[in-house]
């Protein structure tokens, strides 16, 4: 409830005069903390249409209209704080916040270099700058605001953590505008310990500790660090994931399958854990029960790379390329990740003896990963099998050119080719088998008959 004396005072000094700006002000951050939004747009709309230049109501009057969602006004009203006054730091910095919600993520970073230039000491502003700057050229320069807001804010493990992504990631970019990765992996551990000793609960800094310790092979240091980033909201089905796949090292299957169903659970991670679920439940000749998980992680993953899809194009509309560019990527990921799903599908359906609806399955799978040579191994097979030639050998021929080292395809490749008295092709494909598996006895056989047929023709 509004105390009756401030209110009094507060009406008796805008009696008094009726410009008085700060009464004004003061009268509607009373009725904003009783929630008497309308009134407080009145008093502060009055002050507006009063006066020239008056920043402070503008400013005041964005704050309500943020709390009643009506963002776009209030950006516009932002927009006359600033412009009336260039010092006001604040007014910007929350245009920045709000344009960045919005995407327009060069806006924002514009208003936060002025908030930089009016207040050198703000640490927040320096640390939302630099996760603005996303594209590799600005590596250097993020990496600067980065170390002066950990300077500025000793106690928050928020810049130490995305100084240590900085790091880890490595991405820059040359002269000449190519993009490259140099990862500091050392000091990018560093920083992550450091915003582990500053909030040990971290659930990212504590997933990406574990995926570097066990990548040093430090297995209880990783599980130890996965176990604390399960318990935090947003990377608990990553950090569950990584437990799964441990315990499925040690062919725990009762705890892989628990991980993974706790994984399944957090949208990040559903399509792969369904995925790898569902493998766990192959191997179990639990046939039906991955054949659920797998159309669920299909559907997911299809929704993933439409949402992906969307916000890169989002991104490109607010001139933010580069974002644009990782979205895509992320929707291109999860497109090739259909790929195995459907190549499991497939096989399944083969069991049941659908061969044609597995040749489609397949086909669909091919299309999603050109380059995933399961699928397009299974296919060929499939046309082999259907006296469909000539597609078959497209098929093994593509799985050889993206995998060279696959001597099933390279035999079957051999045995074509000498049914179709093609002896140089069928010698160097036998070759190339008996290269990679020496002790191969249809391969062995098959060049010595190719010898002596060499031989026959000479003589």
């Amino acid at each position: 409830m509004i105390h009756p004396d401030a209110l009094g005072h507060l009406e008796k000094a805008i009696a008094l005069d009726p410009n008085h700006l700060a009464a004004r002000l003061a009268l509607a951050d009373l009725y904003r903390q009783e929630n008497l939004l309308d009134e407080a747009k009145d008093i502060l709309s009055n002050a507006i249409a009063g006066e020239t230049d008056v920043p402070a109501a503008h400013f005041a009057l964005a704050e309500i209209l943020i709390d009643e969602g009506q963002e776009e006004q209030a950006i516009k009203h932002l927009l006359e704080a600033t412009s009336g006054d260039l010092a006001d730091s604040a007014s910007r910095f929350r245009l920045a916040e709000l344009l960045a919600a919005k995407g327009q993520i060069k806006a924002a970073a514009d208003q936060l270099e002025n908030v930089i230039s009016l207040d050198h000491l703000n640490g927040e502003a320096h640390f939302r700058l630099a996760t603005f700057l996303e594209h590799p050229d600005d590596f250097d320069r993020a990496k600067l605001l980065l170390e002066i807001s950990i300077d500025l804010l000793p106690e928050d493990p928020r810049p130490c953590f995305h100084l240590a992504q900085l790091l880890d990631k490595g991405e820059k970019s040359d002269r000449e505008g190519n993009i490259f990765r140099e990862s500091d992996y050392t000091s990018a551990k560093q920083r992550y310990e450091q915003t582990l000793r500053l909030s040990p609960s971290h659930g990212p800094a504590n997933l990406r500790l574990g995926v570097m310790f066990e990548g040093e092979g430090n297995i209880r240091a990783a599980i130890d660090c996965y176990s604390k980033a399960a318990k935090v909201k947003g990377i608990a089905g990553d950090a569950h994931l990584c437990l799964a796949r441990l315990a499925l090292a040690e062919n725990d299957n009762v705890k892989v399958e628990n991980f993974l169903t706790l994984a399944i659970r957090e949208p990040e991670v559903k399509g792969q854990s369904l995925l790898e679920r569902a493998e766990m439940f192959i191997e179990q000749g639990k046939t039906d029960a991955a054949q659920k998980d797998l159309m669920e992680a299909l559907s997911t993953f299809e929704k993933d790379e439409k949402q992906f899809r969307e916000d890169s194009d989002v991104a490109a509309d607010n001139a933010n390329f580069i974002r644009a560019r990782r979205r895509l990527e992320q929707a291109e990921n999860a497109r090739r990740s259909q790929s195995p799903v459907l190549c499991h599908l497939a096989k399944i359906e083969v069991m049941g003896g659908a061969n044609e609806k597995a040749i489609q399955l397949l086909d669909k799978a091919v299309a999603k990963s050109p380059a995933f040579v399961p699928a397009r191994y299974e296919l060929a097979i499939l046309l082999d099998d259907s006296d469909r030639a000539n597609e078959a050998i497209r098929h093994y021929e593509a799985v050889v050119q993206a995998e060279w080292a696959h001597p099933r395809a390279h035999f079957r490749l051999g045995e074509i080719a000498l049914a179709g008295k093609d002896l140089n092709k069928a010698e160097m494909h036998f070759l190339i088998v008996t290269d990679l598996e020496p002790s191969h006895a249809q391969a062995n056989a098959s060049l010595v008959q190719i010898a002596v047929s060499k031989f026959k023709n000479e003589t």
